[in-house]
């Protein structure tokens, strides 16, 4: 940890026209993963159309300020 706080390291990535994809994270998300997340963990799931639902794991959960995505 740094002098002005904690260090964030993102990855991004974008699954285009798949929801059987998305669903099968997901999936493995929450059935496999989930367990061990630890409060220094996040991942973030952007479900970008009509409903713009997100779904958040690990310290994520904790989270719940707006975002503004950009496209």
């Amino acid at each position: 940890m740094s002098k002005f706080g904690h260090r964030i390291q993102y990855s991004v990535f974008e699954i285009d026209n798949s929801t059987r994809i998305l669903d099968n994270i997901i999936s493995d998300l929450k059935n496999k993963y989930e367990k061990r997340f630890s409060q220094e963990d996040s991942v973030m799931i952007f479900k970008l159309s009509s409903s713009c639902e997100v779904l958040r794991f690990g310290y994520a959960k904790n989270d719940e300020k707006d975002f503004i995505i950009i496209t």
